[in-house]
């Protein structure tokens, strides 16, 4: 397969997120054409169609356990996704007052940060 053409405007996106190229009155001038040349990109192995290596799919599968997909989600909410500002503890952690902190961190700073021990 021939290389591909690419306006060096890039792809044009519709609003459905869908690569396409679009055409204009201004873009069929020839004004235009000589303004934006056209710019010769290779295509990649995968638009070629050339398969890729079985093996190579199999060992990205094994590669990734049980353990790590569910590590893998991101966690952007809840205990998990709060560690304590100075060790980054995740247990055990202080929120009020916006410490962040967790409890042996704010044991040995508490002094330092201004809280006082009335009993």
């Amino acid at each position: 397969m021939p290389a591909q053409w690419i306006s060096p405007l890039g792809p044009q996106v519709n609003q459905f997120g869908s690569s396409s190229i679009s055409t204009s009155i201004n873009s069929l001038s020839p004004r235009a054409a000589a303004a934006h040349p056209p710019v010769l990109v290779r295509a990649s192995r995968s638009s070629l169609g050339f398969p890729t290596s079985h093996r190579r799919r199999k060992a990205n599968a094994a590669a990734m356990g049980h353990s790590n997909v569910w590590n893998s989600h991101p966690k952007n909410y809840g205990p998990g996704s709060r560690v304590c500002r100075v060790c980054a503890n995740p247990h055990g952690l202080i929120r009020k007052y916006g410490l962040m902190c967790c409890r042996q961190c704010f044991r040995s700073n508490a002094k330092d940060i201004g809280f006082i021990k009335y009993r």
